[in-house]
């Protein structure tokens, strides 16, 4: 049997990157009016994303007094189950993305660590960042190799793209009958990092090419990833990610639907709004759409050359009907974020409890701890109600960190009145 510590509402910190949504048109800057009904929303400044956790770069606060929770955490470790750490092992974020963020990958634990040592300003963390996202929007992004015979369409198509992997000229390179121009994974490889350290003077005039000949032509631009491409040359004019469009994967995912980024993925979020949970981790290695350090070759290097069809990199959406949600005890701390209508969170009461370990767990009028499957007892004053309001298109939200169980003790937690699918 297992029960919750102790429920406290936490604040999230904007980010506020030039590729986020403006103003109210962004879902960070709503949800965050949510947790302060005084913040004012600038229309004009972009809220890219809200950071829920103890990462130093954003670090959350309780709402009730403002202490940061990396503090409370420190006097809370039994409780919080942190491997006594004021760190949570993880990183919540919601994202609102208006144009392009960078070509990426994020390097493995290992990898992270060695990266640290070589130049900890761009590479803070030694840790990993495996994630998920879910979309909370229609979302769309780029994401993991394009199977090869996709890419050796666009080959087949685009001079630019021969002349960018210097396939025109090495006479080792041709097109089969079949169509077939990468004899070899190596030779696809090869072609890609080619791609990525050709002349940035090349790279802008093949870019002004391509895109003058797609405008031109109604039937290219009937081509979702030449459409893609035109967007974002229009954003990144003459960026060598722009012509990463035809190497990877452009998924849209519809609201609930994931992705999961394992190691060495590569990447890009292209537009729309996401939920991202990943390990306590902010290293990112970039390479293109992006005006900071781009690091090229530690990319080329470390990306997983691995060719997937769309269906492998998603995952399915939630199911549609739920209305109550009942959350088992884990052995961890965990965030829950209601992002539209609201939410009923019972738990446990722990000022209720007799903390006293010699009491067997006990409360104070001897009654034992409750089971994980106890329902909740409006009447009982071991059960603690809290709302959460909050909404996507209500301008209100908040989160609340709900702290790891402890052996022996009951939890319970329940969504009573959020609409179908709106508990996250």
């Amino acid at each position: 049997m297992t029960s919750i510590g102790k429920v406290v509402p936490i604040v999230g910190v904007i980010q506020n990157y030039a590729w986020g949504k403006k103003g109210t048109e962004s879902e960070v800057a709503k949800l965050y009016k949510g947790s302060i009904p005084s913040f004012n929303i600038q229309p004009g400044s972009p809220y890219a994303e809200l950071w829920f956790g103890t990462h130093p770069k954003g670090p959350s606060k309780l709402l009730e007094n403002s202490e940061l929770l990396t503090s409370w955490l420190s006097k809370n470790l039994q409780q919080a189950s942190c491997n006594h750490s004021n760190e949570l092992p993880f990183l919540l974020k919601v994202l609102s993305v208006d144009t392009a963020l960078s070509i990426q990958i994020h390097p493995n634990k290992l990898e992270a660590g060695e990266l640290h040592k070589w130049n900890p300003r761009e590479y803070p963390d030694s840790n990993h960042k495996p994630e998920m996202a879910i979309a909370l929007t229609s979302f769309e992004a780029l994401c993991g190799f394009r199977p090869l015979q996709e890419i050796e369409h666009y080959f087949c198509d685009l001079d630019e793209l021969k002349i960018l992997t210097k396939l025109v000229t090495d006479s080792a390179h041709h097109v089969t009958t079949a169509g077939k121009i990468f004899q070899t994974e190596l030779d696809f490889k090869n072609s890609f990092v080619s791609l990525m350290n050709c002349d940035a003077g090349i790279v802008k005039e093949q870019a002004a090419s391509l895109n003058g000949r797609i405008s031109k032509n109604n039937e290219m631009k009937s081509d979702p990833n030449h459409a893609l491409f035109l967007r974002l040359h229009c954003q990144y004019p003459g960026d060598v990610g722009c012509f990463c469009v035809y190497f990877l994967n452009y998924v849209t995912l519809k609201p609930g639907e994931a992705l999961f980024l394992q190691s060495n993925l590569p990447h890009a979020y292209i537009h729309g709004d996401c939920i991202e949970c990943m390990a306590n981790s902010d290293n990112v290695v970039r390479a293109g759409l992006t005006p900071k350090f781009r690091d090229v070759d530690t990319l080329c290097r470390l990306v997983k050359y691995e060719n997937r069809q769309i269906r492998d990199v998603l995952f399915d959406s939630l199911a549609k009907d739920f209305k109550k949600y009942t959350m088992p005890a884990t052995s961890t701390s965990s965030i829950l974020l209601v992002t539209k209508g609201q939410a009923k969170l019972y738990c446990i009461n722990k000022s209720n409890e007799d903390n006293d370990d010699n009491n067997g767990g006990r409360n104070s009028a001897g009654t034992n701890s409750l089971k994980s499957d106890t329902k909740p007892d409006r009447n009982d004053h071991r059960w603690k109600k809290i709302d959460i309001k909050t909404g996507l298109n209500k301008e209100n939200g908040n989160g609340v960190l709900r702290n790891a169980p402890s052996e022996q003790k009951g939890n319970k937690a329940k969504n009573d009145s959020a609409k179908p699918g709106e508990l996250n």
